[in-house]
């Protein structure tokens, strides 16, 4: 799932559907879909001026949408199986993509042509998915996998430039608005913080009891949610490493997402669950109020 720059839609893919769904966020309603993947989808991500959804599918095919219209403009064969991972540039001059065969590509985002590939090596632990993540500046790829690192994959040169070691294997990892610090989720579900810029691990957080699949950095950057496979959403203060809040969902969370402004937290799972600030007709009771206080203050 991804929300798009200006907060306003979200999309989500499923792998045992073959269409991609649009919907508006503010009216919980779907705007439209896409199809004409065979198989389920897997990957989606939204260009940075918000024009072009790009989805990837159960073969190996990646595609781009105009959203303005809903028509597809280009297709392309990205991979030789199953592509569960994709994210534009900041400037949305590339796109990366990765999937079930262990390979990390970079395309140019306007020809489709491959301009780089990176193999990871085969670790042997099948539910493991290869995560990217571009750097803010666009400079890297952060590629995390299970041989328990975090790789840095420059952009310009197209070597590897950078290597975490992490105790674990990682789950998830996110970037902070300001790039300057790397979130790490890893299968015994701790959260790790990097200082980038001495490229050392700064806290570590301790609070799902499964898995982290799914994290996020608020706008500000001083706070980031975390999802588990144990069902649950945690929001910590980065600066101190402090749980501020967790509550529970129904079955696992794979994805989050936070929309450019704050004000929402989309948690995926079956169904994808919507946050918002400021909105009392969706819950009660003092955790709820906390929760939206947090989100509404995110700014």
């Amino acid at each position: 799932m991804a929300i798009s720059p200006d907060g306003c839609c979200l999309a989500t893919a499923e792998i045992n559907q073959s269409a991609v769904k649009l919907w508006d966020v503010s009216t919980r309603k779907r705007l439209r879909s896409f199809e004409g993947h065979e198989g389920g989808a897997g990957a989606v991500a939204f260009s940075p001026d918000g024009q072009t959804l790009a989805t990837g599918s159960q073969q190996g095919i990646i595609r781009l949408w105009d959203l303005s219209t809903g028509r597809e403009v280009l297709s392309f064969k990205g991979d030789t199986g199953w592509i569960s991972r994709a994210e534009f540039s900041p400037d949305g001059r590339y796109l990366a993509t990765g999937g079930a065969d262990n390979i990390i590509r970079l395309w140019d985002a306007n020809t489709a042509n491959e301009l780089a590939s990176f193999t990871l090596p085969h670790v042997g632990l099948m539910d493991l998915e290869p995560l990217l993540r571009f750097s803010s500046d666009g400079r890297y790829v952060a590629v995390g996998w299970g041989d328990k690192t975090v790789k840095f994959w420059d952009v310009n040169t197209r070597q590897e430039a950078i290597v975490l070691t992490l105790p674990k294997e990682v789950r998830a990892i996110a970037f902070s608005p300001d790039g300057k610090t790397l979130a790490a989720g890893l299968t015994d579900g701790q959260v790790t913080i990097w200082d980038l810029s001495a490229g050392r691990e700064r806290l570590t957080m301790k609070g799902h009891d499964s898995d982290t699949r799914g994290l996020a950095f608020f706008p500000d950057g001083k706070r980031l949610a975390s999802g588990g496979g144990d069902s649950t959403v945690k929001i910590w203060d980065v600066s101190t490493g402090q749980e501020l809040i967790s509550f529970r969902q129904k079955g696992g969370v794979p994805a989050l997402a936070i929309s450019p402004d704050g004000q929402v937290m989309v948690s995926g799972g079956s169904p994808v669950r919507l946050r918002f600030a400021g909105d009392p007709a969706r819950s009660e009771g003092s955790k709820t109020e906390r929760l939206r206080a947090l989100i509404a203050d995110s700014k």
